[in-house]
């Protein structure tokens, strides 16, 4: 993956999410569509396989972790996100930022099976496949690529499901549950 690649995200992967992309030596500061910005460490990169590794270093949460890895393909009937990750008693608890990020940048998703995705999505939602199994992952794909209006339903579909817990709705939830405690009380457990 091309330096035009990487500094790229605001023009070519996901613009609008993110509004601009300025490359520094052996990282990236992106700027998103709220106006945080958050530095980026770019970890591996192969021009001749056009993929690239990157970990956030730097962000306004505090946040700094291995945070993604893409591969550009040449343009095809489907833009897809595929969040691809290890089953296990961590990942069946948590979601995936990533899933999130492709459903507001209305892409569909192909997304390993995990206890916790399974609770919020219904099948209708995402293409799921069984974690660490590739020819699942290969599958799973085809089938998407094959059936482009596939793409157009799950899209619409997760948002759809996505939308009660958006932070517009959420912030609704926190603003009543905080004006309803009582001052100088703490929620008592099994309250929150």
């Amino acid at each position: 993956m091309s330096n035009t690649d990487a500094g790229a995200l605001h023009t070519r992967l996901v613009p609008g999410f993110v509004t601009d992309t300025e490359l520094v030596p052996g990282a990236r500061i992106v700027t998103f569509f709220d106006g945080s910005t958050a530095r980026e460490l770019l970890v591996a990169s192969d021009d001749e396989d056009r993929r690239l590794v990157w970990s956030i270093v730097d962000s306004p949460l505090g946040i700094t972790h291995h945070n993604g890895a893409a591969r550009v393909f040449a343009a095809g009937p489907v833009a897809r996100g595929v969040v691809a990750v290890k089953r296990d008693v961590f990942r069946d608890l948590v979601h995936c930022n990533k899933m999130y990020d492709l459903i507001a940048m209305r892409r569909p998703v192909i997304t390993s099976r995990t206890r916790s995705v399974e609770a919020y999505f219904s099948d209708d939602a995402f293409l799921w496949f069984t974690a660490e199994d590739p020819e699942d992952l290969a599958r799973a794909i085809r089938e998407l690529y094959a059936e482009p209006e596939l793409g157009d339903r799950l899209v619409e579909q997760a948002g759809e499901e996505v939308e009660p817990y958006r932070w517009p709705r959420q912030r609704e939830q926190y603003k009543r549950y905080v004006l309803s405690a009582p001052s100088g009380s703490r929620p008592a457990v099994g309250d929150v």
